[in-house]
Order: structure tokens, then C-alpha cells, then sequence
């Protein structure tokens, strides 16, 4: 009896030790699970446009050059007399001591060579058939100049031997561009230019006149003179392979300040066809200087005449000349080019009594002492109103 009483009791202990880890393990189970709801993390991207910053534009600052223009140099007898040395050689440039500075210092400057420089080889002469010294270049050359003009009514003086000798002559002068004299076809078909701050100038040269003279049979080439069709066509073609155009023009009448019709003609043909600057020669003398614009709004620049700049003329509006001066400025983003500062320096072609002493001065340096030297009688008060009586006073003249 006993014994089953202690098997009862042992019975009971065990079931509540079961029932105990029964809790016990649904306690555990109960705290082992999560019941808290979380809140899903929501994750905002904003999407920014990228700020792409543009290049900076760079600025090209306008182009200016300066420019300046002589007329005639006229080599007579008594100027390469007077330039001869001792040794049979000649030397001009003292003659150009006084234009120095101003010719080289400008960005371009431009001469007309009046009379062919054949060279001693061939003869030197003087009027009415001309033929200079080669030695004359180094002087143009060493005054500083850029362009020379080399169509005129002396071109054919002394036949083709002369012009091809001038031409090898100015070969030996890379700084000097000519124009308006030629070997070949193919050379008077090439635009000659010189290049200034990366502008191209483009330079051509013709003449109205070759004094009844005219060149062999096939070698029209030796001379560029006016003809109005094969003008146009060239100066259009021109137009086109350069940023400036000079057109350098000899017509005229001799020993006239006024300007003629068939110089206004022309000028105005050129202005229609886009040249910027026409630079005229032959007349001997001074003509007015005028600034045209085409019905496009296109300016050209013209110098009918400037006169004399070396020569032994006789008469004194023959040695009263002058230099035309002026700036152009070309804007790199609109192409245009435009004209600054125009002017007129009178010039005096001096030479003392005798033909001897030749030198060329500006009118405001000149003096009345010189005056009384020169083998012309004249006052500075009789050149200073012939000047302002000629050239008017659309632009600045200077004289001081």
C-alpha cells in the first residue's frame, strides 16, 4: 500500500515538472517572436540636371594698320646725276632722308615707280624715254617702302629687255611687292599681296597709257593696262583671295588738279566691285582726295593724284606733291573693315639752284632758307594755300 502511495506521488511530481517546462518553453517560443510591425524605409533619389558651363567666347581684337602712300617717282637726268658716286655707282637714299621715318613706319606704304628701271647695262636716259639705275631699289628699299607700282607710261620705254631687267632687279628685294609689270601670262594672272597681322592686302597696279609704245606681239603680259571687261573679271576674282584690295590706277591728265570723268569712272567702277583703297598717279601734280560709298555701303578710299614725290619738273605745282596717310581697321567678327584718320601731308620736291641737292620734305619742316635754295622761286605761304585751295577740307591737312 505504501508503495503505491510513494509510485502516486512520484507520478505527480513528474507530471508537474512537465507541465512546468511545457510553460516554460511557450514562454520562451512567446518571447522569441516579433510582433512589431516596422515601417518600410522609403528611399527619395533627386535627380539634378548637370549645369554645363559654355566655353568663353574668345574676343578677337580688332586689326589696325597704318598706311601710307607717295606719288611719282620720276627719275629725270639731273636726279641720277646728282646720285652718282665717284665710283660710277649711284645712291639715293640721301634723297629720301627726310620721308624715312614716316614710310617706314607705317604697316604698308606705297611709291610709283614713274620710269622703268632697266639698269646701266641697257643705258640710262632721261626724258621723253626713261631708263633709272638698279641702284634706285636699294633706295626705295631702304626708305622703308612696301608696295611699288610699276604700270605707267614709261613702262615700254626701253622695250621688254628693260622691264625683264627690273623685274630680277626687284627679285633681289623680297620685302618690295610689285605690280602692274609681268614675265608671263601666268604671272599677270597672280595677285600679288603681303600679309599684315594675318590680314591679307592683295595689290594690283594698271595704266591708261604706254605713250604710243606697245609691247611684242604675245607679250601683252609686259604691262597691265585699263581694259574695262578683263578689269572687272580680274578685280572681282581678286576681291575674293584677300581681306584688303589696292588698286593702284595711272590716269589722268597731266598737269591738272582737276579730276576727270574717266577718273570718276573708274573710281567709281572699283568702288562698285569692293576695292578698298584706290591710289591714282600720272597727272604730276595734286588732285583731291575723296572717300566713295556704293549703293552695298562698301567705302573705297580714293587719291586721284599725289603729285610728284622724286622728280626735276620745272614747275612749282610740279614739286608742291604729298604723301596721303590713313588707318584701316578690320573687325574679326563682323569681316568689315573701316577707315581711320585720314589725311594729307603736302610735300616739297627740293633741289637747289643748279639741280643739285635733291631731297624731299614735308611742307611743315620746310623753311624759308630752303625755299631760297631751291632753284624754283616760290614762298611756304604761296604752297600752303595752293594745298588748301586743292585739296580742300573734307580731310585733315598736315601741316604742323
Amino acid at each position: 500500500m505504501r508503495r503505491n502511495q510513494e509510485l502516486i506521488k512520484l507520478n505527480l511530481k513528474l507530471s508537474v515538472r512537465n507541465i512546468l517546462s511545457a510553460c516554460l518553453c511557450l514562454c520562451l517560443i512567446g518571447c522569441s517572436h516579433n510582433t512589431t510591425t516596422e515601417t518600410p524605409v522609403v528611399t527619395t533619389t533627386t535627380t539634378t540636371t548637370p549645369v554645363v558651363e559654355e566655353p568663353t567666347k574668345e574676343v578677337i581684337p580688332d586689326t589696325v594698320l597704318s598706311f601710307v602712300a607717295v606719288g611719282d617717282n620720276l627719275i629725270h637726268g639731273a636726279v641720277y646725276y646728282d646720285a652718282m658716286n665717284s665710283d660710277g655707282t649711284y645712291d639715293f637714299k640721301p634723297m629720301y632722308q627726310y620721308m624715312k621715318p614716316y614710310i617706314e613706319n607705317a604697316d604698308v606704304s606705297f611709291i610709283n615707280q614713274e620710269t622703268i628701271i632697266g639698269g646701266k647695262a641697257i643705258g640710262l636716259s632721261h626724258y621723253p624715254l626713261f631708263n633709272s639705275p638698279e641702284e634706285l631699289i636699294e633706295g626705295i628699299s631702304d626708305t622703308g617702302f612696301d608696295l611699288v607700282n610699276l604700270a605707267s607710261n614709261h613702262t615700254l620705254d626701253k622695250g621688254e629687255q628693260a622691264v625683264l631687267n627690273a623685274l630680277s632687279f626687284f627679285d633681289e628685294y623680297p620685302n618690295l611687292v610689285t605690280a602692274g609689270a609681268n614675265r608671263s601670262f601666268e604671272e599677270q594672272a597672280t595677285l600679288r599681296t603681303i600679309t599684315r597681322d594675318d590680314l591679307t592686302i592683295g595689290f594690283m597696279a594698271y595704266t591708261a597709257f604706254t605713250n604710243g609704245l606697245y609691247p611684242p606681239s604675245g607679250k601683252e603680259y609686259l604691262v597691265n593696262t585699263i581694259k574695262r571687261d578683263s578689269l572687272i573679271e580680274e578685280v572681282s576674282k581678286a576681291r575674293e583671295n584677300c581681306d584688303i584690295l589696292i588698286v593702284s590706277m595711272h590716269f589722268g591728265t597731266e598737269n591738272s588738279h582737276e579730276v576727270n570723268t574717266y577718273q570718276k569712272d573708274y573710281a567709281s567702277l572699283l568702288n562698285s566691285l569692293g576695292v578698298d583703297v584706290v591710289i591714282g598717279t600720272h597727272p604730276h601734280v595734286i588732285q583731291p582726295m575723296d572717300l566713295l560709298e556704293s549703293d552695298s555701303g562698301h567705302q573705297t578710299l580714293v587719291m586721284y593724284s599725289l603729285g610728284n614725290f622724286l622728280s626735276a619738273q620745272i614747275e612749282v605745282d610740279q614739286i608742291l606733291e604729298g604723301m596721303g596717310m590713313w588707318t584701316m581697321r578690320y573687325n574679326h567678327e563682323t569681316k568689315e573693315l573701316s577707315f581711320e584718320d585720314i589725311a594729307f601731308m603736302p610735300l616739297v620736291d627740293h633741289y637747289d639752284h643748279g639741280y643739285r641737292n635733291f631731297r624731299v620734305y614735308p611742307l611743315k619742316d620746310y623753311t624759308e632758307e630752303l625755299a631760297s635754295l631751291h632753284t624754283l622761286e616760290f614762298t611756304l605761304e604761296e604752297l600752303i594755300h595752293k594745298t588748301k585751295e586743292i585739296m580742300g577740307d573734307k580731310f585733315e591737312i598736315i601741316l604742323e
